[in-house]
């Protein structure tokens, strides 16, 4: 019988970059199954986010997350690190080392990536 690993990925957008990573990590393990059915984009509050955070704990979860909002990273990490939830932020690390070499601090705007405003369409749908 499979092992199986519940995941829930968390997102301030769509969640794309952590389904692409849980992804790569997936085929490394094939003997283990990845149930992530547990997907919550746009998550943009606290009262939210730790609702799903608590479920997460009921079921034992690995949570996944691309949260670019400081504060609410910040409210993940305390909770999980607090109440031994397996947790893993995949932006904030980066950004402190990008941070530590230039000085500079993220925008912190999701969504920025998968950005398809009115100037991207026109660019590459018009006639």
């Amino acid at each position: 019988m499979k092992k199986e690993i519940i995941v829930y990925s968390i997102s301030d957008s769509l969640g794309g970059t952590s389904q692409k990573l849980l992804s790569a990590v997936t085929a490394q393990y094939p003997d283990i199954i990845f149930n992530n059915s547990y997907r919550f984009p746009f998550i943009n509050q606290e009262v939210e986010l730790l609702d799903i955070l608590y479920d997460a704990l009921k079921d034992n979860a690995l949570v996944i997350s691309t949260l670019v909002n400081s504060q609410l990273a910040s409210v993940a990490r305390e909770f999980s690190q607090k109440n031994g939830l397996a947790y893993l932020d995949l932006m904030h690390p980066f950004f402190e080392i990008i941070e530590e070499k230039t000085g500079t601090r993220p925008i912190e705007v999701p969504g920025t990536l998968h950005r398809l405003d009115s100037d991207y369409f026109k660019k590459n749908f018009s006639n």
